[in-house]
């Protein structure tokens, strides 16, 4: 009946290897050119679209431009995908990816020198969304209060309690608070939603928190 966790993860891991099998080939047969990025996927454009596969998450030893670099292309290795094909690199722009001399883009440039790297534009544009909204006093001060606010009530197991208690009187429990992410500027709605969902009952938990024996 294959109810088994041993023979589940198996199956699981041999519909991971077809997948990978099937865009590998995709790119070695069909395509050839191809960028790569953490957590490694594979951008590549065949028939006229462009594509991105995830191939996976793999394990660095440690956090250097070496270490990351070495993944990268053990990765590629493993799958069968040869450097030389690689045409581009997409990273964010931390020092141990994207340093002049030590970060792993130039450290597979060294092997590859085609393969040129991009700052993730999506990274870019959560930057910019970041440092212009930290320019407007008002947003500035909304997005600092739903942080503290979330902080104050998932930060303690009693406070957390609490306010389970309170949602599952009220009947509001579809709406959990979530924290308010620093680096996805994306994510911050969802957080920003849950407050003002649950802005009724953050106010009867802050009174409750408030009372000397709380």
């Amino acid at each position: 009946k294959y109810l088994s966790h041993e023979v589940q993860s198996e199956l699981l891991k041999q519909i991971h290897h077809l997948i990978i099998r099937e865009i590998v080939n995709e790119i070695r047969n069909e395509v050839e050119l191809y960028a790569v990025g953490l957590a490694v996927c594979l951008r590549y454009v065949h028939m006229e679209q462009v594509h991105e596969a995830f191939i996976g998450f793999y394990e660095i030893c440690d956090m250097t431009g070496s270490s990351i670099a070495k993944s990268i292309v053990d990765a590629l290795t493993q799958i069968g995908l040869s450097l030389d094909h690689c045409k581009g690199q997409t990273y964010d722009g931390a020092a141990n990816m994207a340093r002049h001399l030590n970060g792993a883009a130039n450290k597979i440039q060294e092997l590859q020198p085609n393969a040129l790297f991009t700052h993730c534009l999506s990274h870019n544009l959560n930057l910019c969304l970041q440092d212009c909204t930290r320019q407007v006093r008002c947003i500035n001060e909304a997005l600092d209060i739903v942080q503290q606010i979330t902080s104050l009530v998932r930060a303690s197991p009693k406070h957390l309690v609490s306010f389970t208690v309170l949602q599952e009187v009220s009947g509001e429990t579809s709406c959990s608070l979530k924290p308010l992410c620093p680096t996805r500027w994306t994510c911050r709605t969802a957080s920003i939603n849950a407050v003002l969902l649950n802005m009724n009952l953050l106010n009867e938990e802050c009174e409750i928190i408030a009372q000397p024996d709380s």
